[in-house]
């Protein structure tokens, strides 16, 4: 574990202690103490401009609930939007003009980190919550460190949730003083033992092997082929176990996250993959762009074009590359084409309703097309998607010539470059059946098997053991775990 990963547990416990030490009323202060000394920390460029928006948007959402008149609120409205996309094209621009690096504070001896932290995030908390007082959903918060604090909430701070202040606000600063229960300890637990295993068991053993993805160059199309398919499970294992570990910390405190993936490669739908994953931000899409666009209340035409500037919108917030417009428009065009051929009366049916192999084939598309769009999102450009088409068609095309023993020997020769033992690979392979599995017990019959309910302490207790056992054992943990080791974590 690197020195930042240590300062980081420091800074929760310490800060844990604190918090349930003070009265009631002065813990969102320690966490607000927290959260701006992580981010100054983390990213001090960005801090600066955090700050500026903050200020902003504070006094403007004030501003706006005052004014009557229609038209100076939406001036206000839209200044207000021009600043807080102009600070994040600034921190943009300045990490790329900077090399996307920038060193931390010499004294402290941390490693580097992206200047983009969670800026990404911020735009979207800044829009919320200044289009919601203009819609006077709420009125504006009196308190700039409590908005502050909504912006900042560090165990959200990097990939999300990203959560709406008029919901977020009773769990930040509740009436009654928060307390460490059992409930919270054993919910974070779950949560964080689940990102554990996600990230470091399953995502890290991807990672071994999509990395070939942008460096094709004498690898096996077979080999290619898995790498492809396994970043479709990298990147979820990723961002849902990061997110799963963030939820259980945000527990440790007594704060409970928003959901943000309900097993989207299990959906039956393009439409409905987009409800289960990445939630708050798909949410966040319909809500402040789809709608007022005129939503699906329009002309068909009109809501192919609303669909197509939403995703398009979605794939520039990734990152100014056309590898992500590109990934972004196939979201939509893949909902575009679902609602062309979808039948007029097409009655609407639980999972564990449908046959399972009309369940299965469903699901099988939506992963499929998934992996395909994924291509894009990871390639570094539109050279890299040719580059590793090409390798995989003219590896293909090599058999007639070589034969198929070298064409299988290439192919093993490609795996053993990898350090990676035969039996542990296999191993990987069968924990990834088993996690498939188990989703889809849950997702069609509702079996959680960590459900107080449901399973009994004896199963449950095993499961945990077992779980910390594969964790510790096959866990790719390295040396130089940080901040952008998290795919979504440069965003």
């Amino acid at each position: 574990m690197n020195i930042f990963s240590c300062f980081s547990f420091s800074l929760i416990f310490i800060s844990m202690v604190i918090y349930y030490v003070v009265p009631g009323r002065h813990q969102w202060k320690v966490l607000l103490c927290a959260s701006a000394l992580y981010f100054a920390l983390c990213s001090p460029v960005g801090t600066a401009v955090m700050v500026l928006c903050s200020l902003s948007s504070f006094f403007l959402a004030k501003k706006i609930s005052c004014l009557s008149g229609k038209i100076p609120r939406r001036v206000l409205l839209f200044l207000s939007i021009f600043i807080y996309l102009s600070g994040w094209l600034l921190v943009k621009v300045f990490s790329e003009w900077h090399g996307n690096k920038v060193f931390l504070f010499s004294t402290l001896r941390m490693s580097e980190t992206t200047t983009t932290l969670g800026c990404s995030y911020f735009v979207l908390r800044y829009i919320s919550y200044t289009a919601d007082i203009y819609n006077n959903k709420y009125p504006p918060e009196k308190s700039f460190g409590k908005l502050l604090l909504y912006y900042i909430y560090f165990p959200a701070i990097m990939q999300g949730p990203i959560e709406r202040y008029g919901s977020f606000e009773e769990r930040l600063f509740p009436s009654a003083k928060i307390r460490l229960t059992y409930e919270n300890i054993r919910q974070a637990g779950i949560l964080i033992l689940h990102g554990f295993f996600k990230v470091f068991v399953i995502s890290r053993f991807c990672a071994l092997y999509t990395s070939s993805m942008n460096d094709p160059g004498g690898k096996n199309a077979i080999f290619l082929l898995m790498a492809i398919f396994l970043y479709s499970l990298q990147i979820y294992t990723d961002f849902s176990g990061s997110i799963d570990l963030v939820r259980g910390l945000s527990y440790l405190f007594g704060i409970e996250l928003s959901e943000n993936f309900r097993l989207p490669y299990l959906s039956q739908s393009f439409s409905e993959f987009w409800k289960r994953w990445h939630i708050t931000f798909s949410s966040w899409l319909k809500d402040y762009i789809y709608i007022p666009l005129g939503g699906s209340r329009c002309k068909k035409s009109r809501v192919y074009l609303n669909l197509l500037i939403v995703f398009a919108v979605s794939g520039i917030w990734h990152g100014f590359s056309l590898t992500f417009l590109i990934w972004g428009l196939l979201q939509a065009v893949y909902q575009i084409i679902e609602r062309i051929f979808k039948r007029k009366k097409q009655s609407k049916k639980n999972s564990d309703k449908v046959p399972f192999i009309i369940y299965i084939s469903k699901s099988c598309k939506v992963f499929l097309l998934s992996t395909f769009a994924w291509i894009f999102f990871n390639a570094e450009s539109l050279s890299h998607v040719r580059h590793l088409f090409s390798a995989i068609i003219s590896s293909f095309k090599s058999i007639p010539e070589v034969g198929s023993r070298v064409f299988l020997d290439a192919m093993n020769h490609n795996f053993v470059s990898i350090s990676v033992s035969e039996k542990s690979f296999i191993f990987h392979l069968v924990l990834i059946a088993a996690m498939t599995l188990f989703a889809v017990m849950k997702d069609r019959r509702g079996f959680d098997i960590t459900d107080v309910q449901k399973v009994k302490v004896g199963f449950r207790w095993t499961y945990y053991i077992i779980m910390l056992v594969l964790i510790f054992t096959f866990g790719y943990f390295g040396d130089t775990f940080n901040l952008n080791s998290f795919i979504y974590g440069a965003f």
